[in-house]
Protein backbone atom coordinates (compact mmCIF):
# COMPACT_ATOMS: atom_id res chain seq x y z
CA UNK A 1 0.00 0.00 0.00
CA UNK A 2 1.21 3.50 -0.85
CA UNK A 3 -0.08 5.83 1.85
CA UNK A 4 -0.48 9.35 0.55
CA UNK A 5 -0.34 12.40 2.80
CA UNK A 6 -1.35 15.33 0.63
CA UNK A 7 0.73 14.29 -2.38
CA UNK A 8 1.18 16.58 -5.43
CA UNK A 9 -0.19 15.75 -8.86
CA UNK A 10 3.21 14.56 -10.09
CA UNK A 11 3.17 11.84 -7.43
CA UNK A 12 -0.33 10.76 -8.46
CA UNK A 13 0.88 10.30 -12.02
CA UNK A 14 3.80 8.12 -10.97
CA UNK A 15 1.70 6.06 -8.58
CA UNK A 16 -0.99 5.70 -11.25
CA UNK A 17 1.52 3.93 -13.49
CA UNK A 18 2.46 1.59 -10.65
CA UNK A 19 -1.12 0.64 -9.81
CA UNK A 20 -1.91 0.10 -13.49
CA UNK A 21 1.07 -2.22 -13.88
CA UNK A 22 0.41 -4.32 -10.76
CA UNK A 23 -3.05 -4.87 -9.31
CA UNK A 24 -1.54 -5.71 -5.91
CA UNK A 25 -0.45 -2.09 -5.46
CA UNK A 26 -3.01 0.13 -3.75
CA UNK A 27 -2.79 3.89 -3.45
CA UNK A 28 -4.53 5.63 -0.56
CA UNK A 29 -4.80 9.23 -1.76
CA UNK A 30 -5.33 11.04 1.55
CA UNK A 31 -5.41 14.80 2.14
CA UNK A 32 -2.58 16.25 4.22
CA UNK A 33 -2.99 15.04 7.76
CA UNK A 34 -1.58 16.08 11.10
CA UNK A 35 2.14 15.58 11.65
CA UNK A 36 3.58 13.06 9.21
CA UNK A 37 0.22 11.54 8.40
CA UNK A 38 0.43 8.95 11.17
CA UNK A 39 -3.35 8.57 11.36
CA UNK A 40 -3.38 7.73 7.63
CA UNK A 41 -0.96 4.87 8.37
CA UNK A 42 -3.21 3.66 11.16
CA UNK A 43 -6.24 3.70 8.87
CA UNK A 44 -4.30 1.80 6.19
CA UNK A 45 -3.33 -0.92 8.66
CA UNK A 46 -6.94 -1.23 9.81
CA UNK A 47 -7.66 -2.49 6.30
CA UNK A 48 -4.52 -4.64 5.97
CA UNK A 49 -4.94 -8.33 5.17
CA UNK A 50 -1.35 -9.54 5.49
CA UNK A 51 0.49 -11.09 8.44
CA UNK A 52 3.52 -8.79 8.50
CA UNK A 53 4.08 -5.09 7.85
CA UNK A 54 7.26 -3.48 6.51
CA UNK A 55 7.69 0.25 5.96
CA UNK A 56 9.57 2.08 3.22
CA UNK A 57 10.08 5.83 3.34
CA UNK A 58 9.89 7.53 -0.04
CA UNK A 59 13.60 8.46 0.03
CA UNK A 60 15.11 5.15 1.22
CA UNK A 61 15.85 1.85 -0.51
CA UNK A 62 15.39 -1.81 0.38
CA UNK A 63 17.76 -4.44 -0.92
CA UNK A 64 15.90 -7.11 -2.94
CA UNK A 65 15.81 -9.60 -0.04
CA UNK A 66 14.60 -7.17 2.64
CA UNK A 67 10.96 -8.29 2.90
CA UNK A 68 11.95 -11.97 2.83
CA UNK A 69 14.52 -11.33 5.58
CA UNK A 70 12.06 -9.49 7.79
CA UNK A 71 9.27 -12.02 7.24
CA UNK A 72 11.65 -14.74 8.41
CA UNK A 73 12.64 -12.68 11.46
CA UNK A 74 8.97 -12.15 12.33
CA UNK A 75 8.32 -15.88 12.33
CA UNK A 76 9.67 -15.77 15.88
CA UNK A 77 9.30 -12.08 16.80
CA UNK A 78 6.53 -9.49 17.03
CA UNK A 79 8.61 -6.42 16.21
CA UNK A 80 11.78 -6.51 14.14
CA UNK A 81 14.45 -4.16 12.85
CA UNK A 82 16.88 -4.52 9.97
CA UNK A 83 20.51 -3.50 10.01
CA UNK A 84 20.76 -0.25 8.05
CA UNK A 85 23.52 1.50 6.11
CA UNK A 86 23.08 5.26 6.42
CA UNK A 87 24.53 7.40 3.62
CA UNK A 88 25.50 11.00 4.31
CA UNK A 89 26.96 13.18 1.53
CA UNK A 90 30.71 13.59 1.85
CA UNK A 91 31.03 11.22 4.80
CA UNK A 92 31.73 7.56 5.40
CA UNK A 93 28.58 5.42 5.49
CA UNK A 94 27.33 4.59 8.96
CA UNK A 95 26.10 1.15 10.00
CA UNK A 96 23.19 1.37 12.43
CA UNK A 97 23.98 -1.60 14.65
CA UNK A 98 21.49 -2.90 17.21
CA UNK A 99 20.22 -6.06 18.87
CA UNK A 100 16.71 -5.59 20.18
CA UNK A 101 16.86 -8.93 21.97
CA UNK A 102 19.17 -7.30 24.50
CA UNK A 103 18.01 -4.95 27.24
CA UNK A 104 20.82 -2.50 26.43
CA UNK A 105 19.62 -1.69 22.91
CA UNK A 106 15.96 -1.65 23.91
CA UNK A 107 16.78 0.83 26.67
CA UNK A 108 18.81 2.96 24.24
CA UNK A 109 15.87 3.08 21.84
CA UNK A 110 13.47 3.96 24.63
CA UNK A 111 15.89 6.69 25.73
CA UNK A 112 15.78 8.27 22.28
CA UNK A 113 18.85 6.78 20.54
CA UNK A 114 17.01 5.66 17.43
CA UNK A 115 18.99 3.25 15.24
CA UNK A 116 15.80 1.99 13.60
CA UNK A 117 14.62 4.44 10.92
CA UNK A 118 11.15 3.92 9.48
CA UNK A 119 12.35 1.82 6.54
CA UNK A 120 14.08 -0.63 8.91
CA UNK A 121 11.11 -1.41 11.15
CA UNK A 122 8.65 -4.28 10.72
CA UNK A 123 6.04 -5.98 12.83
CA UNK A 124 3.21 -8.47 12.78
CA UNK A 125 -0.37 -7.30 12.46
CA UNK A 126 -1.26 -9.45 15.46
CA UNK A 127 1.13 -7.41 17.63
CA UNK A 128 -0.06 -4.11 16.17
CA UNK A 129 -3.65 -4.91 17.11
CA UNK A 130 -2.56 -5.44 20.73
CA UNK A 131 -1.07 -1.96 21.04
CA UNK A 132 -2.96 0.70 23.00
CA UNK A 133 -2.90 3.27 20.19
CA UNK A 134 -1.02 2.35 17.02
CA UNK A 135 0.14 5.14 14.73
CA UNK A 136 -0.82 8.58 16.07
CA UNK A 137 0.58 12.13 15.82
CA UNK A 138 3.92 12.45 17.59
CA UNK A 139 4.63 14.92 20.40
CA UNK A 140 6.92 17.87 19.58
CA UNK A 141 10.59 16.99 19.26
CA UNK A 142 10.09 13.22 18.94
CA UNK A 143 10.60 11.46 15.57
CA UNK A 144 7.45 9.83 14.26
CA UNK A 145 9.00 6.38 13.84
CA UNK A 146 10.62 6.42 17.29
CA UNK A 147 7.28 7.39 18.85
CA UNK A 148 5.77 4.30 17.23
CA UNK A 149 8.59 1.93 18.17
CA UNK A 150 8.25 2.99 21.82
CA UNK A 151 4.77 1.49 21.88
CA UNK A 152 6.08 -1.90 20.80
CA UNK A 153 8.94 -1.95 23.31
CA UNK A 154 6.71 -0.74 26.13
CA UNK A 155 4.35 -3.66 25.62
CA UNK A 156 5.45 -6.50 27.96
CA UNK A 157 4.20 -9.21 25.60
CA UNK A 158 6.18 -7.89 22.60
CA UNK A 159 9.12 -10.01 21.51
CA UNK A 160 11.59 -7.75 19.68
CA UNK A 161 14.49 -8.90 17.51
CA UNK A 162 17.05 -7.55 15.06
CA UNK A 163 18.34 -8.87 11.76
CA UNK A 164 22.12 -8.76 11.41
CA UNK A 165 21.72 -8.86 7.65
CA UNK A 166 22.00 -5.33 6.12
CA UNK A 167 18.97 -4.83 3.86
CA UNK A 168 18.15 -1.10 4.12
CA UNK A 169 19.89 1.96 2.66
CA UNK A 170 18.95 5.16 4.45
CA UNK A 171 19.39 8.62 2.90
CA UNK A 172 18.45 11.24 5.56
CA UNK A 173 16.62 14.20 4.04
CA UNK A 174 18.10 16.82 6.44
CA UNK A 175 21.55 16.07 4.97
CA UNK A 176 20.21 16.84 1.48
CA UNK A 177 18.50 20.15 2.04
CA UNK A 178 18.74 22.20 -1.12
CA UNK A 179 18.89 19.15 -3.39
CA UNK A 180 16.44 19.11 -6.28
CA UNK A 181 14.07 16.16 -6.76
CA UNK A 182 16.15 15.23 -9.82
CA UNK A 183 19.33 15.06 -7.71
CA UNK A 184 17.62 12.91 -5.08
CA UNK A 185 16.25 10.59 -7.77
CA UNK A 186 19.64 10.28 -9.48
CA UNK A 187 21.28 9.23 -6.21
CA UNK A 188 18.70 6.50 -5.63
CA UNK A 189 18.76 5.31 -9.24
CA UNK A 190 22.51 4.84 -9.05
CA UNK A 191 22.09 2.37 -6.20
CA UNK A 192 19.11 0.67 -7.85
CA UNK A 193 21.20 -0.08 -10.95
CA UNK A 194 23.87 -1.60 -8.71
CA UNK A 195 21.40 -4.06 -7.15
CA UNK A 196 21.42 -6.20 -10.33
CA UNK A 197 25.24 -6.53 -10.27
CA UNK A 198 26.51 -9.57 -8.27
CA UNK A 199 29.93 -7.92 -7.90
CA UNK A 200 28.29 -4.93 -6.24
CA UNK A 201 26.66 -7.16 -3.63
CA UNK A 202 30.00 -8.81 -2.84
CA UNK A 203 31.65 -5.40 -2.48
CA UNK A 204 28.72 -4.13 -0.44
CA UNK A 205 29.09 -7.03 2.01
CA UNK A 206 32.79 -6.31 2.43
CA UNK A 207 32.14 -2.61 2.90
CA UNK A 208 29.50 -3.31 5.54
CA UNK A 209 31.91 -5.48 7.52
CA UNK A 210 34.67 -2.87 7.35
CA UNK A 211 32.38 0.02 8.26
CA UNK A 212 30.79 -1.97 11.09
CA UNK A 213 34.20 -2.88 12.55
CA UNK A 214 35.29 0.76 12.48
CA UNK A 215 31.98 1.86 14.01
CA UNK A 216 32.22 -0.71 16.80
CA UNK A 217 35.82 0.30 17.43
CA UNK A 218 34.72 3.93 17.82
CA UNK A 219 31.89 2.87 20.11
CA UNK A 220 34.31 0.80 22.18
CA UNK A 221 36.76 3.69 22.35
CA UNK A 222 33.92 5.98 23.33
CA UNK A 223 32.87 3.44 25.94
CA UNK A 224 36.43 3.25 27.26
CA UNK A 225 36.54 7.03 27.47
CA UNK A 226 33.26 7.09 29.35
CA UNK A 227 34.53 4.40 31.70
CA UNK A 228 37.74 6.38 32.29
CA UNK A 229 35.70 9.50 33.08
CA UNK A 230 33.51 7.45 35.38
CA UNK A 231 36.55 6.13 37.23
CA UNK A 232 37.95 9.66 37.48
CA UNK A 233 34.65 10.91 38.86
CA UNK A 234 34.54 8.01 41.31
CA UNK A 235 38.06 8.83 42.50
CA UNK A 236 37.09 12.47 43.04
CA UNK A 237 34.06 11.40 45.05
CA UNK A 238 36.18 9.05 47.17
CA UNK A 239 38.68 11.86 47.87
CA UNK A 240 35.90 14.27 48.77
CA UNK A 241 34.28 11.67 51.00
CA UNK A 242 37.61 11.15 52.77
CA UNK A 243 38.04 14.91 53.20
CA UNK A 244 34.52 15.28 54.59
CA UNK A 245 35.08 12.42 57.03
CA UNK A 246 38.35 14.01 58.16
CA UNK A 247 36.63 17.35 58.68
CA UNK A 248 33.80 15.71 60.60
CA UNK A 249 36.35 13.96 62.80
CA UNK A 250 38.14 17.30 63.39
CA UNK A 251 34.81 18.94 64.27
CA UNK A 252 34.11 16.23 66.82
CA UNK A 253 37.57 16.75 68.30
CA UNK A 254 36.93 20.50 68.57
CA UNK A 255 33.56 19.87 70.20
CA UNK A 256 35.17 17.58 72.71
CA UNK A 257 37.85 20.21 73.40
CA UNK A 258 35.16 22.87 73.94
CA UNK A 259 33.30 20.60 76.37
CA UNK A 260 36.51 20.00 78.28
CA UNK A 261 37.25 23.70 78.52
CA UNK A 262 33.70 24.49 79.68
CA UNK A 263 33.93 21.86 82.41
CA UNK A 264 37.27 23.20 83.54
CA UNK A 265 35.86 26.74 83.73
CA UNK A 266 32.90 25.62 85.84
CA UNK A 267 35.25 24.11 88.35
Amino acid sequence: MIVGDGVPEATREVVGRLTAADERVRFLDNPKGAGNGELHRHAALADAKGRTVCYLADDDLWLPDHVETMASLLDEADFGAATTLRHRPGREPEVLVHDLKTELYRDLLLAGANKVPLSSGAHTMEMYRRLPHGWRPKPPGVPSDLHMWHQFLAEPSCHAASSARPTVLNFPAPDRRGWSPEERAAELEGFLRSFSDPDWHAGFAREMVEVAVRALSREWASGEGKRAKLEEARSVLVRRKTQIEAREERIEQLKERIRTLEEARRR
